[in-house]
Parts: C-alpha cells; sequence; structure tokens
C-alpha cells in the first residue's frame, strides 16, 4: 500500500509538471504570434502552478507591456527587479511602468538605484518639472472627438478645409473578420470624417476600398496641394498580396505613394525610400512639398524608430537619400509620429525625453529644441498622433480605455505660455531668484513670479498683444524685454531671455576748478587692476558716459593739453551703490609751477628752488608730452652784458638740473633774458630794498605743451 502511495505521488507529480510544460509551450506559442492578450492567459496559469518561473515572469511582465497594460507591467516588472537576476531592460520597463501609473517618486527612486549599479546616463526624472508640466492646464481644451469608436482610432491627418482622414480598427459591418493578434482587433483602415466649425469629426466612413490593403493601412499625409498621398502599411510583396516578413520573422511597415489622377487615386506603389529587411512609415510633409519626414528602425540611427528626412528631386516619386535629423530629436528610445506645423516647428511622439510617462508628444524648433507639450496634451499614457491647424487640432492618446484602445482627442489652445529666463548680461550666466513681472500694452502688471534656482518664469496668456517682461534683483539694474504680438500669432509657447545687467551707468562731467566751466575734450582713460577697460572724451557739455561693473574700484586718468591743465588720477569706487546711475564730478585745474630764485650773482640752484624743479620733474614724468622752456632773469645790478651772461648761466643750470633727474632735454627750451625784463621798479641807478632785488634774479616756468 505505501508503494502504490508514492507512485501515485510520484506520478501526479509529472503529470502536474506535464501539464505545465504544455501550458508554457502554449503560452510560448502565443508570444511569438504576438498574441500578448491570450498569452497572459495561459501564463498566469503557468505561475499558479510554479511561482520561482522566473521565465513565466519575464513573459508576463513583457507581454503585459507590449499590450500597454502598465498596472500589469508594474507588477511583474516589479518582481523581476526584486528578484535579483534582473536585466537592465527590466529596471528601465519597471521604471517606465511606474511613470506610467503616475507614482513618479518611486520611479525617480528606482532610477537612481539603476545609475548607480550601471553607471548608464539616462534620461532625468525631475518631480518639480513633472509638476510644471501639469500646472498650465488651463491654456487648453480637450475633448474626445463624436467618431471614436470602441476599438482604436488615431492618426488624423487634415485634407481640406472641412474634411480629414484617420485611423480605425473599428468593427465593420459586412467585411470579413480578420483579427489581429497583438491587440485582438481588427487591422488599421483609413476613414475619412466631417469637420465641424467646433472642431470636431463626424459621418465617417471608410476613405477607399479601392486604397485598402488586407492588413494595416496605418497613417498618412498629403502634398500640400493635396494632389499626393504617402501611406503607411504592411510590407505586401508579389500579386497575390501577402506579408512579407524579415528576418526576424516580423512584418515590416513600408511607405507607399498614391497620386491623384482626376477623381480617382492610383494604385499606391512601394517607395524607393524604403529599405528591405526595416520599417518605415509615419510621414509628414513640408508646407512646400519638398521635404518628407518619416520614422524608421534602419541602421545607423539613435535606437529604436527614428525620425529621417528626404528632400524631393522632381515633381513625383524621386527622392534624395534619407537623412537622420540628428541627436538634437532623436534619443535611444522611439520617436514616432512627426508632423510638421505651417510654421516649420516639428511635432512628435517619444519615450525618450523627461516627461508624464509613456508617450509624450514634444515640439522641436531650432531656437527653442526639444520641448515637453505638457499636460493635458501629455498624460501618463501614450499621447501621439498630434496635428494642428491654427488654434485647434487632434492627438491620439490611450489614457482613458488604457491598454491598446486609443481615442483621437480635439483640442483647442485658449492660451499660450510665454517663458524665459533671467541672464546676467555680462557673464551670460543664468540669474537666479529674481522677480519677474509681466506687463501688458499698456503698461499694467498682469502677473508676477520669482524665480528659482533655474532662473525661469512662466506665464500663460489669453490675449495676443504686446508685452514687457521685466526682471528685478538687488544690486543689479533692471532687464527689460519686449515680446511684440506678432511673435505670439499662432504659437502655443514663446520663448524671450531677460538680461540684467550688474553694471552702473555713468554720467561724468569735467569742470575747469577756476570757474566751474565744463571743459570740452578731456580725455577720460578707465583702468581696472591696472588694465584699460574704456576710453571717453568729454562732449561740448563736459560730459562723458559709459558703463561700470558694481562692487569694483576703478582708476580715472583725465589729461586735458590745451592750456597747461594738470594729468590728474583718482580713484572711483562702484560699491554700495543705490540705484543704475553713478555720477562723477571732476574738477581739473591749469598746472601753475612757481618761480625760483639766485642768490645775488650766483647760478646755483638753491634747496628752495630744488624743491619747485623737484615738482617740476614729477609732473613732467607723469606728462611725457610735456614740454617746458625755462626763461632766466637777473635784477639790474652790474652791466646788461654781464647780466645777460649771468642769466643764461641761471637757465643752463635749471636746465642741468631737471636732466639729471631724467627728463629729455629736448623737451626743454631755455633762454637768458639778462635785467630786460624786471617784474617793479627797480632799474639802473634806483634805490630798491633786497627784497625788490630778489624779486627779479629768477627763473620763470612756463609750460609750452602738456
Amino acid at each position: 500500500m505505501k508503494k502504490i502511495t508514492t507512485y501515485l505521488i510520484v506520478a501526479l507529480l509529472f503529470a502536474g509538471y506535464g501539464a505545465s510544460a504544455q501550458l508554457l509551450k502554449r503560452g510560448n506559442k502565443l508570444f511569438n504570434a504576438f498574441s500578448y492578450e491570450k498569452a497572459i492567459e495561459v501564463y498566469e496559469q503557468v505561475w499558479k502552478r510554479d511561482s520561482s518561473n522566473l521565465e513565466v515572469a519575464q513573459k508576463l511582465a513583457a507581454a503585459y507591456r507590449m499590450t500597454n497594460n502598465m498596472p500589469g507591467a508594474e507588477k511583474w516588472y516589479g518582481r523581476l527587479v526584486r528578484s535579483g537576476n534582473a536585466k537592465n531592460s527590466d529596471f528601465l520597463y519597471y521604471i517606465q511602468a511606474l511613470e506610467s501609473n503616475e507614482k513618479y517618486a518611486e520611479a525617480k527612486e528606482w532610477l537612481t538605484k539603476y545609475r548607480a549599479a550601471t553607471g548608464h546616463n539616462t534620461r532625468e526624472i525631475s518631480l518639480d518639472y513633472i509638476k510644471q508640466l501639469k500646472q498650465d492646464s488651463v491654456r487648453y481644451t480637450i475633448e474626445p472627438v463624436n467618431v471614436n469608436s470602441a476599438e482604436s482610432d488615431f492618426g488624423v491627418v487634415y485634407t481640406g478645409d472641412s474634411t480629414v482622414v484617420f485611423c480605425s480598427s473599428r468593427k465593420r459591418a459586412g467585411a470579413i473578420k480578420r483579427i489581429y493578434n497583438w491587440t485582438q482587433q481588427d487591422f488599421y483602415y483609413l476613414y475619412e470624417a466631417k469637420l465641424t466649425p467646433e472642431g470636431d469629426l463626424e459621418k465617417p466612413r471608410p476613405f477607399s476600398g479601392k486604397l485598402e490593403s488586407v492588413y494595416h493601412d496605418g497613417s498618412v499625409c498629403y502634398s500640400p496641394d493635396k494632389t499626393e498621398m504617402f501611406i503607411t502599411r504592411n510590407y505586401i510583396k508579389g500579386r497575390k498580396g501577402r506579408i512579407k516578413k524579415n528576418k526576424e520573422d516580423v512584418v515590416t511597415l513600408k511607405l507607399y505613394y498614391s497620386r491623384k489622377d482626376g477623381n480617382k487615386w492610383t494604385k499606391p506603389q512601394k517607395m524607393a525610400l524604403n529599405l528591405e529587411e526595416y520599417s518605415s512609415g509615419h510621414p509628414t510633409i513640408s508646407a512646400d512639398g519638398k521635404q518628407l519626414f518619416f520614422i524608421s528602425d534602419r541602421p545607423g540611427g539613435f535606437g529604436g524608430t527614428d525620425i529621417y528626412v528626404v528632400t524631393r528631386l522632381d515633381k513625383y516619386d524621386a527622392w534624395s537619400e534619407p537623412v537622420n535629423v540628428g541627436p538634437e530629436i532623436n534619443t535611444p528610445e522611439n520617436e514616432m509620429f512627426p508632423f510638421l506645423d505651417s510654421d516649420g516647428s516639428l511635432y512628435f511622439s517619444s519615450k525618450g525625453y523627461s516627461g508624464l510617462g509613456g508617450l509624450d508628444v514634444y515640439k522641436y524648433s531650432p531656437k527653442q529644441g526639444v520641448i515637453n507639450m505638457g499636460y493635458p496634451i501629455n498624460s501618463s499614457k501614450d499621447d501621439f498622433s498630434f496635428v494642428k491647424r491654427g488654434k485647434r487640432g487632434f492627438f491620439a492618446s490611450n489614457r482613458l480605455k488604457g491598454k491598446t484602445y486609443d481615442d483621437i482627442y480635439k483640442f483647442t489652445i485658449d492660451g499660450m505660455i510665454l517663458k524665459g529666463e533671467v541672464f546676467d548680461e555680462y557673464t551670460k550666466l543664468l540669474l537666479p531668484h529674481t522677480t519677474v513681472l509681466l506687463l501688458d500694452s499698456k503698461g499694467r502688471v498682469v502677473n508676477k513670479m520669482e524665480t528659482g534656482d533655474d532662473a525661469k518664469f512662466r506665464f500663460l496668456i489669453k490675449n495676443i498683444e504686446d508685452y514687457t517682461v521685466k526682471s528685478n534683483i538687488a544690486g543689479y539694474n533692471e532687464g527689460i524685454a519686449m515680446v511684440k504680438a506678432k511673435d505670439l500669432e499662432g504659437k502655443m509657447e514663446h520663448y524671450v531671455p531677460v538680461y540684467q545687467s550688474s553694471s552702473l551707468f555713468l554720467d561724468g562731467i569735467v569742470l575747469f576748478k577756476h570757474n566751474l566751466k565744463p571743459l570740452e575734450g578731456v580725455s577720460v582713460n578707465i583702468s581696472l587692476d591696472g588694465e584699460p577697460v574704456a576710453s571717453k572724451t568729454t562732449n561740448k557739455d563736459g560730459h562723458f558716459y559709459g558703463k561700470l561693473l558694481r562692487d569694483k574700484d576703478y582708476t580715472f586718468s583725465y589729461y586735458f593739453g590745451k592750456y597747461g591743465f594738470v594729468r590728474k588720477s583718482t580713484t572711483v569706487s562702484t560699491r554700495n551703490i543705490q540705484g543704475d546711475t553713478l555720477y562723477v564730478q571732476e574738477m581739473l585745474e591749469r598746472l601753475k609751477i612757481e618761480d625760483i630764485y639766485y642768490d645775488l650773482d650766483k647760478s646755483n640752484i638753491r634747496p628752495d628752488a630744488a624743491e619747485i624743479l623737484d615738482q617740476l620733474v614729477m609732473i613732467m614724468r607723469e606728462n611725457p608730452d610735456m614740454r617746458v622752456e625755462l626763461s632766466s632773469h637777473t635784477d639790474s645790478r652790474a652791466s646788461d652784458a654781464y647780466n645777460m651772461a649771468l642769466s643764461e648761466r641761471r637757465a643752463k643750470s635749471a636746465v642741468r638740473y631737471i636732466v639729471e633727474r631724467g627728463i629729455s632735454p629736448d623737451r626743454i627750451t631755455a633762454r637768458g633774458y639778462g635785467e630786460t625784463q624786471l617784474v617793479n621798479h627797480c632799474g639802473n641807478g634806483i634805490k630798491c630794498t633786497e627784497e625788490e632785488h630778489q624779486a627779479n634774479r629768477r627763473t620763470e616756468i612756463k609750460i609750452l605743451d602738456l
């Protein structure tokens, strides 16, 4: 009996293992056929039998992710990352699932762990940025359109003033039911709808039965004149219309081209830009019809699907070789559903940038780079196939139904974002923590905010008019940026930088000290730490102007070459200056050198005369262009001839003294006048005091040029 029981237990165990193996085999077959919904049902049964099988957990996590069931993906990737046997990609998928389920703080925590463990420099998750993306929701009004079905709808494109075409997997009456394994819905086909005055859609109907394939017909675009159509569809090869798989057993997407012939469209032809083993799709064309943008997973990209562009070579289907638009737009993740606006801005969806989760819609322009369109265009789910015309447009999202069920939303732009950053005008670095004011065209303050560490400001504006942005912070002049209404028209966002100068406006004046009259033509040389920074010349009103940095000590050197004015240097401090203007006043005086005197019948330089000549030497050193004339004289005692010779000796003695102290003799003119230029009445034969005679024994110093 004991042996029988043991045999029964072993048999049951083997039967259980066999059943689990059969279920796993069935689940894998469904998974490999992209029938993820059905595979999930089978894998869940296997897990109940064997909750230690990490292969099953891996397949469940992937299947939930591929069907956009993010709660399920979070659950299973969470188990994997905590198992100790997860791959790097499991961590990234877990982080994406957490974001999609709006668990941003937890996603950020796991991203930090992932970076520390792998050293990979992935995109950031900023909770402040996520908050910012949600704060401007009032600028849009969004609503689901009336033509949404119970299945998936997306990919609106304008075909005229009152018509659109879109993609849908809705059930079709009378048609043979064909189910796409991945979504468990019908294949995608094109539908046409009317555009209402309110921006909604109505009266949907199949676009053209003759253009349809038996598999997916996806997103399209039209040439500007609406005579050409570019279609995304499954790669079909041969007359029998059979799908063509690549080496990885995947049916790729290809771009097809059709031209309008009268009221009919020609049979779509595969475009030459396609690459055999890889997908190409999601076309959009420029306003002039000369450039076609599309996505592809071909080699040479940055990862996933990238956006490419081709240039038209002639009127019809002849295009240049595809060019990747580059890392300014493309990331290691998937970039999808590009759309070119009439102003040249490129909109697209991606998971490769910081956002709210899932696919987010982004806008690219050369001036502003890549910008997240924010909530409510974006959500934590997949948001894509964005198009707009003026202030209205459409996009698709699975935010309500979830999983693989997408709806089309209409939107109206009720306002726009005026945003920017504050910079230090001198260093060009960000200037944080400023007070920013927004003034309307009448000068009224309509909004106000304080910038943070990032120095960014952001205002929601609803009226298109001229605006003024002002920024203030202590120690800086007020920054002002003008925004014209024409720069705002038709935009969802406009960027404007504001520069604040830490410099002071310099308003200087130079006066003649004798009578306080302004001096024109005075050279003012400004230096900082010994290095020249500016050179100014006073105007007819004696003024000079410029800019100075705050909290500095400058040296101002004044030079006026006319009429023998003294060169002068002063220190000007810009520390603790209130306001935005520094007023400087300087007074110059003419250079006046005292006469030197001699003893009776002597020509040597007395000590009192040496002091005066030393002063002259110093001034001549400071004024290298200065030239002087020395005029020597005697009193009336002795003969005229003797006194003339004596005065010449006195002049030469003074010159020698100056030259010995380093002044070039070329800068000195010396002449003796004897007793011919007495300063008083003490001529020949007149009795005078010694003091009166002393007044005549002199050398006068005259400035010839300064």
